[in-house]
């Protein structure tokens, strides 16, 4: 895995600093572009110091928190907590200059032209001295934190729910094979794992399908060799378009209905100026 720093950032606050604003400034403009995360006027990012320690593999969790603290120090970052169950201590991360940092283009896009023009000279990519660590597993745990609240809202109330912990989430996105799910790219591991949670969950209601005993293995499975959608999954999306189409139907028939109900109504007016005649 490749590491990128701007010059500038390291001379002013260091050279940790500065690899680490690095990743603050991707997950903060993806975040800013998507709309997410948005508190108190910020855009945020959240992650804990243990999956920080799988991104950067050369730094010990101590010297992660010793650099996210030199960070706040120096003014360029905010915490706080914004997770809405009460026993989660995931931080969460902001700039407190984010127009100095993050451009956003009009189309939503990253303007890292912009970015280079005003403070950055980045030099070339750093090496991973870590060979055994994969750039996919570190890159997709992230990914699975930064959306760890929208999984669990998708396994809720399926056969996954309480099965499947934040330590899962991280060993199945790191299991995901982009490559075997070529039909629905651009996906990211996230997005990925919760298509799979739900056709697994649908395959697993389904009494016609074959019983899935490990459904853990199963999904780790499928997010490295891919995944037919399953007969279930087909046959509720049928149904789903056949209600919208009856939908439809009825609200056009509604429509139909009022206007001739106006076409046939007696003008008021009309009405009014009859009685007049006949009393007179």
């Amino acid at each position: 895995m490749n590491y990128v720093f701007s010059i500038d950032h390291a001379q002013k606050y260091g050279l940790e600093e500065a690899i680490m604003i690095q990743n603050f400034m991707f997950w903060i403009a993806k975040n800013k572009a998507n709309n997410k995360h948005q508190h108190k006027g910020r855009t945020w990012t959240r992650n804990t110091t243990k999956a920080f320690s799988i991104l950067f593999p050369f730094w010990t969790q101590r010297q992660i928190e010793r650099i996210l603290n030199s960070l706040v120090r120096k003014g360029v970052i905010v915490v706080d907590n914004f997770n809405t169950i009460k026993y989660d201590r995931t931080k969460w991360y902001a700039f407190k200059d984010e127009a100095f940092f993050i451009n956003i283009s009009p189309n939503g896009e990253m303007d890292f032209t912009k970015c280079v023009n005003r403070f950055h000279r980045l030099v070339k990519p750093i090496p991973d001295i870590n060979t055994d660590i994969k750039p996919k597993t570190t890159t997709d745990a992230v990914v699975v934190f930064e959306e760890e609240d929208e999984i669990k809202t998708a396994i809720a109330g399926t056969p996954f729910e309480g099965l499947i912990s934040g330590s899962a989430f991280q060993t199945i996105a790191a299991d995901y094979d982009p490559k075997a799910h070529q039909e629905h790219q651009p996906e990211t591991a996230a997005e990925g794992i919760k298509r799979l949670i739900r056709w697994t969950s649908f395959q697993m209601s389904d009494p016609e399908s074959k019983p899935i005993s490990n459904p853990i293995g199963f999904l780790r499975e499928r997010a490295k060799k891919g995944m037919v959608k399953p007969a279930a999954v087909i046959r509720a999306e049928q149904e789903k378009e056949a209600e919208r189409r009856n939908q439809e139907e009825r609200k056009r028939r509604r429509q139909e209905n009022e206007k001739l109900r106006k076409e046939n109504e007696i003008d008021p007016d009309f009405l009014q100026e009859i009685r007049r005649i006949t009393q007179s």
